[in-house]
C-alpha cells in the first residue's frame, strides 16, 4: 500500500523510532509534500527504494529526498531492531524561516530527487548535535518543534549534510525531478476544488492519457487514488490537529457534504473519523510509556 502524508507547514520530528525489517507488517511506500532528512549512525544492511530505484548499503547513512518522491527504507534482518533512526519533515517556509543563514535543502538535492550519503566519515559533531536534538525532543515524539534551540539544532544538522554532500564519496543521487511531481503538488493544493483530469492535463501542456498513464508509472497508482488518498490523509491532520467538526473538515478536504466524508472515511479505513482519533490517542499513549 502507498501513502500520502501531509506532515504541515512546520518542522516536525521523529526522533529515536526502532527501524522497520521485512518481518513487520508495515506500510512500505509514502509521498509528502515535505522534505524528509532521515538517519542513523549504526553500521547497518539495508535496502532504500526510490522512485523506482532498489539501492543496498551497509554503513551508516543519512537520505534526504525532496517532496513528492515515492521513497521506503527498511533494514535486511530483524536483529537490527536495537537501531534507532531519526526523521526531520520540513517544507521551504520553514527553511525561508530560519533565516539567511540557514543551508537550502534545495543546495544538497540539486536536481536530484534523493540523496543517500555515506556517515561512516562524519564528523564527531554531527553525532553531538544529533543526540542534543534527540534528547531535547525527546522519543517518539513525532511533535512539531518550536523551541529556538531545536530549530537552531535541527538546521545544524541539514548544515553539516550540506558539507557530506560536497564530497567525492557521497553515496547515490536519484534521478532529476519529474513534472508529475508538480502534478501531485497542484493537487494537492487545490483539494478544496473539483479537480478533474482533463483540466489537469491541459494545465500541464500533456494529454489526459499520457497524463494518466505517466502518473501510474512514476506513483504506482492512479489520479483518482492518489486524490482520494490525500484527502483522507488531510483529513486525519484536520482531525489530529483542530478542533473542528466533520461538517467543517469535509469542504475543507474537497468532499461534497459531511456525510459522504463520514461514509468514505469508515470506508477506507474501516473505522469512524471518531474511532480514529481515540486510536491514535491511545497508539500515541502507548509508545510513549514503552519508550520514553
Amino acid at each position: 500500500m502507498k501513502v500520502f502524508w501531509d506532515y504541515g507547514p512546520d518542522l516536525v520530528v521523529e526522533l529515536g523510532y526502532p527501524v522497520i525489517t521485512p518481518d513487520q507488517d508495515v506500510t512500505l511506500f509514502h509521498l509528502h509534500p515535505q522534505y524528509e532528512v532521515f538517519w542513523f549512525f549504526e553500521p547497518a544492511k539495508c535496502s532504500t527504494i526510490i522512485n523506482g530505484r532498489y539501492i543496498e548499503t551497509d554503513y551508516p547513512m543519512a537520505i534526504i529526498t525532496s517532496p513528492y518522491c515515492m521513497h521506503f527504507t527498511y533494514f535486511l534482518s530483524s536483529s537490527y531492531t536495537k537501531i534507532n533512526r531519526n526523521v526531520l519533515y520540513f517544507d521551504d517556509q520553514y527553511i525561508r524561516d530560519m533565516g539567511a543563514d540557514a543551508v537550502p535543502i534545495k543546495d544538497i538535492l540539486g536536481n536530484s530527487q534523493a540523496v543517500i550519503l555515506n556517515l561512516n566519515q562524519c564528523e564527531p559533531l554531527f553525532h553531538r548535535v544529533s543526540r542534543d536534538l534527540v534528547d531535547m525532543t525527546g522519543r517518539f515524539s513525532g511533535a512539531r518543534v518550536a523551541t529556538t534551540n531545536q530549530r537552531m539544532l535541527s538546521a545544524v544538522v541539514v548544515s553539516l549534510l550540506h558539507e557530506y554532500s560536497r564530497r567525492p564519496d557521497v553515496g547515490f543521487r536519484i534521478s532529476q525531478k519529474h513534472y508529475i511531481s508538480e502534478v501531485m503538488l497542484y493537487m494537492v493544493r487545490n483539494l478544496e476544488q473539483n479537480l478533474v483530469i482533463p483540466e489537469i492535463a491541459d494545465r500541464f501542456f500533456v494529454s489526459r492519457d499520457k497524463l494518466c498513464r505517466d502518473f501510474r508509472t512514476h506513483v504506482q497508482m492512479s489520479i483518482g487514488d492518489f486524490i482520494g488518498l490525500a484527502r483522507l490523509n488531510l483529513a486525519k491532520n484536520y482531525l489530529l490537529d483542530n478542533d473542528m467538526t466533520i461538517k467543517q473538515i469535509a469542504p475543507k478536504c474537497g468532499f461534497d457534504n459531511d456525510i459522504y466524508f463520514y461514509s468514505f472515511f469508515k470506508r477506507h479505513t474501516g473505522m469512524t473519523p471518531k474511532e480514529y482519533v481515540k486510536l491514535a490517542e491511545e497508539r500515541k499513549a502507548k509508545m510513549h510509556k514503552l519508550y520514553g
